[in-house]
């Protein structure tokens, strides 16, 4: 837990830096999506409970609902963009695509994206974070080229391969819960 709060601390700091160390740290995947992923996930959702504690008149069931749809999205967009990078990066990158690079990527952009959420819904203010946060992250999945071995004449592509993959589906899934809600 301790090394992957550390990488990301690393790719917020120093992106390109970030990605090479998690190129050289030898992880178990399966052990840091269950011990580090969905925790961070699971603290994405429940920090939409500290809206009770500046005064948001949300109703309790309501902030359930929506603690269970944050959770969700996040899961459903990390196997979706998991399953969209392996088909289709091979067409962005020289060679075959690693397998366990792609899974590095989207789960330490998840995470990212999770943090994101947490950050927002700890403050009382809506300050627009909730849409530039994102953007960091973006700039972040794009420094992840290299490690990804993606072409450079395909950088651009790759940026919005990894936004329309990874940053927009909670964005959607969430959009989707609160028509439905109202």
């Amino acid at each position: 837990m301790l090394i992957f709060l550390r990488n990301i601390l690393q790719l917020v700091l120093a992106s390109s830096k970030g990605w090479e160390d998690i190129s050289v740290s030898k992880t178990d995947q399966q052990e840091m999506i269950r011990r580090c992923l969905f925790p961070i996930m699971g603290a994405g959702a429940l920090s939409v409970f500290l809206m009770l504690f500046y005064g948001s008149r949300a109703q309790f069931y309501v902030l359930v609902i929506q603690a269970l749809v944050t959770f969700a999205s996040f899961f459903l967009t990390f196997f979706f963009a998991s399953y969209m990078f392996r088909m289709h990066l091979g067409k962005l990158c020289d060679g075959e695509p690693n397998e366990h690079k792609i899974t590095n990527v989207i789960a330490y952009s998840v995470s990212l994206m999770a943090i994101s959420v947490v950050i927002c819904n700890a403050m009382p203010f809506d300050f627009g974070l909730q849409y530039l946060l994102p953007l960091g992250v973006a700039l972040i999945m794009w420094k992840s080229d290299v490690y990804l071995c993606v072409k450079p004449d395909c950088y651009f592509k790759f940026l919005l391969f990894a936004v329309v993959t990874t940053i927009l589906p909670p964005f959607v899934i969430q959009a989707l819960f609160d028509y439905l809600l109202s």
